[in-house]
């Protein structure tokens, strides 16, 4: 990796100032200076999944800047791929969502700002096509994925609410969804940028149309999880931005876009399951109760 790292360096007058925490499908991710000074990030990779998840990003660059969204991305100062080896140097974001959230001295307000800037990126990326039902269909079925795989092993061995799960597939009007716009499901707190000039998205995958409805759910439950401050007032503001302004702009009635939120949130509910079991089992046990009250709601 170090020899991929000063490749980089030296074709792109680079100096690596600190090495970044690592995410799940990561080799190596720094901050580096050019020669004006300027920070950059660089993210490097030589293993088999950590190169796919680069080219990924890559994809996910393009089909945003085809949407409209290239004010949403970072800048891209370069980009390679081959069998062995990817990276990407692109624009210093400043601090991530998560950090700036933790030292807000305005929380709440902090959170309307990001929802705001939200709504300029889902009007621009607006349109109409298969891709809106199509991902409600989809998540769904990753949703009831998660919990064959991590909630029933472990939680629901007599598997007494899988068949609610699949009344999911008839309690949302999933052919009325007709209109999508961007949507990412995996938008985390760590990967969101809220800067001056705007919300930005550093890790995007290659689909980027959606319902956002249920990425507000997931972002909204994770600040809840975290325990960011004003957390509760926060996930309440999500959720009414989610069954309000965007319902609105994806032409979704309040009911449908409602059950739309609780889908989410019982992703969210499940995926926390699926990485808490092993390390604090009791703590899932409350979630798992959670998850099934939030079924009710959907069906």
């Amino acid at each position: 990796m170090k020899s991929l790292l000063d490749y980089i360096c030296k074709k792109y007058n680079l100096l690596v100032q600190e090495n970044l925490k690592l995410g799940y499908n990561s080799d190596s991710v720094c901050i580096a200076v050019n020669k004006n000074g300027d920070k950059v990030v660089v993210k490097a990779a030589k293993t088999k999944n950590a190169i796919a998840e680069i080219r990924m990003n890559s994809t996910g660059y393009d089909n945003l800047r085809k949407c409209g969204l290239d004010f949403f991305i970072p800048e891209i100062f370069a980009y390679e791929s081959s069998d062995d080896y990817a990276f990407i140097v692109m624009e210093y974001l400043g601090s991530n969502f998560l950090y700036q959230a933790e030292h807000s001295e305005n929380p709440l307000e902090f959170y309307m700002s990001l929802m705001d800037s939200l709504e300029k990126v889902y009007r621009v990326s607006l349109k109409m096509g298969a891709e809106g039902h199509e991902a409600v269909e989809s998540f769904i079925g990753k949703t009831i994925e998660i919990y064959e795989k991590y909630v029933c092993p472990n939680l629901d061995k007599e598997r007494q609410i899988f068949p609610l799960l699949q009344r999911m597939y008839l309690s949302i009007n999933i052919p009325s969804v007709v209109f999508c716009c961007f949507s990412n499901w995996d938008f985390t707190l760590e990967d969101v940028y809220l800067t001056n000039a705007g919300v930005k998205y550093s890790d995007p995958h290659a689909d980027v149309l959606g319902i956002p409805i249920i990425d507000m759910a997931c972002f909204g439950g994770l600040i809840k999880l975290y325990g960011l401050p004003c957390s509760d007032e926060g996930y309440e503001e999500f959720k009414k931005f989610a069954t309000g302004a965007v319902a609105e702009i994806l032409r979704i009635p309040t009911g449908q876009a409602e059950k739309i939120f609780y889908l989410g949130k019982l992703f969210q509910c499940f995926m926390s399951i699926r990485f808490r079991y092993e390390k604090n089992p009791e703590q899932t046990k409350t979630i798992f109760a959670e998850a099934k009250e939030v079924i009710e709601k959907i069906i």
